[in-house]
């Protein structure tokens, strides 16, 4: 729909990504990617093409999208497996990447086992608050999540570098790599006013806090900014429009920023394609 002028819905966030040249991940069960096939072969065929193309790298939410630590191991392991089958058929590929519905522990067997046997590379979490230090007279970190033992020590240099939630991590317990999400990335990528919107610019609190990063580049090396959220949001759908100022919709202020990072190569796109240990 058009209702606010510009394009509501996921087939117009798509469809940007393509017009920017921005690569995505996007993370779905099977229950929508079942859904596309059925009612939009059109666009699950143009959707192949960008996964062929590197533009889309399918990520497995699951079959149903539940949370791992209320149920048991096979039960773990056929949800992430099943889904990942249908994301095959559906779009012809998808990556050892598992974006959970979040409440997840790896101190569990029944989640870090069936992590690892359904060869989970990648898992996507929220990033905790702070730099990740640990107070003192505690032995984890506060916040919704909780990293414990971390080498080397999160909140302080090594090696040169401020070691914080914005690098590729490894979980020992379930042995996968954790992409943290970036508090400032998620809740700062629809802040700008309409008038930024309009000139195809992110806020002004996202844009200094890239350049911030770019001006340092001995401290901020290999650093990593996860930017992920509820797709709803950058394609305006349902009460995600974003407010009455049609020049102010989320899906706008969305493509905005595509506009802006294709125009930067100071500041590179990547996907779990492009990442190494390194």
């Amino acid at each position: 729909s058009e209702e606010n002028s510009v394009g509501d819905g996921y087939a117009f966030t798509l469809d940007a990504h393509r017009r920017y040249g921005v690569a995505q991940m996007w993370a779905m069960n099977a229950g929508l990617a079942g859904l596309l096939a059925h009612d939009s072969p059109d666009d699950v065929a143009a959707m192949r093409r960008d996964v062929e193309a590197g533009r889309l790298v399918p990520v497995v939410a699951g079959y149903g999208a539940h949370r791992l630590p209320y149920y048991t191991h096979t039960t773990n392991l056929d949800a992430i497996r099943f889904g990942s089958e249908v994301l095959d058929a559906v779009l012809g590929a998808v990556r050892p990447v598992y974006y959970p519905d979040q409440r997840l522990t790896t101190c569990a067997e029944n989640v870090a086992g069936a992590l690892r046997a359904a060869g989970v590379e990648y898992l996507v979490v929220d990033a905790g608050t702070g730099q990740g230090a640990i107070p003192e007279g505690r032995a984890e970190t506060p916040g919704n999540t909780v990293v414990a033992d971390a080498k080397p020590p999160m909140g302080a240099f090594a090696d040169g570098r401020w070691l914080n939630w914005q690098y590729l991590w490894r979980d020992r317990r379930s042995g996968t790599k954790v992409l943290f999400i970036d508090k400032e990335m998620k809740d700062g990528l629809f802040a700008a006013d309409a008038d930024t919107a309009d000139r195809g610019k992110p806020a002004h609190s996202l844009r200094c806090k890239l350049l911030e990063m770019a001006a340092a580049p001995e401290r901020h090396a290999r650093n990593l900014l996860v930017y992920s959220d509820d797709a709803d949001k950058a394609s305006g759908n349902g009460w995600f429009d974003g407010g009455y100022d049609a020049r102010a919709a989320n899906n706008l202020r969305y493509q905005a920023v595509l506009s802006w990072l294709a125009t930067h190569p100071w500041v590179r796109v990547v996907t779990t394609d492009d990442l190494t240990d390194d």
